[in-house]
C-alpha cells in the first residue's frame, strides 16, 4: 500500500526541494556574491551550468524510469534535491539585511 503513494510523495519531495536548493539559490546569489565587472560572465556562466543540469535530468530520467521503476526514480531526484537544501540551510549564508559590500565581503569577492 506505502509504495502506490511513495511515488506521488517522492514527487512532491522532489518540488520543495529543488525549490529551496537547486531551483532558486543560485539565481538569488548571483546579483549577491559576483562584482559589477564579472557579473555578465557570471550570469552565463551560471544558465550555461543550470541549463546542463536539467538537460542531464531530462535526459537521464526515461533511462532511469524504464531501469529503475518510478519510485526508485522519483526518490533517486528527491534525495538529490534535499541534500543540496541541507547544504543550502547550513553553508550557504543569510543575506537578508546586508549590503553588498558586507555580502561580498563574507564571500571574499570584495578587493
Amino acid at each position: 500500500q506505502i509504495l502506490d503513494v511513495y511515488p506521488a510523495l517522492a514527487v512532491v519531495l522532489y518540488m520543495l526541494a529543488f525549490g529551496t536548493g537547486v531551483g532558486t539559490v543560485p539565481w538569488l546569489l548571483l546579483g549577491e556574491l559576483c562584482p559589477s565587472k564579472v557579473k555578465g560572465v557570471a550570469s552565463g556562466i551560471t544558465v550555461f551550468v543550470a541549463f546542463i543540469t536539467i538537460f542531464g535530468v531530462v535526459k537521464s530520467f526515461p533511462f532511469m524510469l524504464q531501469f529503475l521503476g518510478a519510485p526508485a526514480t522519483y526518490g533517486v531526484y528527491a534525495v538529490v534535491c534535499f541534500i543540496t537544501g541541507i547544504y543550502t540551510w547550513f553553508f550557504v549564508p543569510e543575506t537578508r539585511g546586508k549590503s553588498l559590500a558586507e555580502i561580498q565581503t563574507i564571500f571574499g569577492t570584495l578587493e
